[in-house]
């Protein structure tokens, strides 16, 4: 069975949060982390006990999403981030996990809905 390859974006509290749950499941992969501030990267591998050499990093969700082959992402990012970071996963047919609330918007809520069916 091959593994499910995930990134996180948002290296902060949530996305450490995912990160933990992530790296101890055998079906997982998560191959790369995505966050503006390095820094926050470089934390949250030090937290985990992990190098750098196991992931790729990124500063945005569109460079990862140009450099990598992805099964999901989990974004974990401030909400008024998610609406072109979810589209952007979901327009390269990325199974994506949004962090709540979903958007700022119910309309763009939904219309992630519909790109996720569409994408499906």
């Amino acid at each position: 069975m091959s593994k499910i390859r995930t990134a996180i974006v948002g290296a902060g509290g949530v996305g450490a949060y995912h990160d933990r749950d992530l790296i101890d499941r055998e079906d997982v992969q998560p191959i790369a982390l995505c966050d503006t501030n390095n820094k926050s990267i470089e934390r949250l591998l030090l937290d985990l006990k992990m190098t750098p050499d196991g992931f790729d990093q990124f500063s945005n969700v569109n460079l990862l999403l140009k450099s990598t082959s992805l099964d999901a992402i989990i974004i974990a990012t401030p909400h008024g981030h998610h609406a072109g970071q979810v589209r952007a996963c979901l327009s390269k047919g990325v199974h994506v996990l949004v962090e709540k609330p979903m958007d700022t918007t119910a309309a763009d809520a939904r219309d992630f809905i519909t790109c996720a069916k569409e994408a499906d």
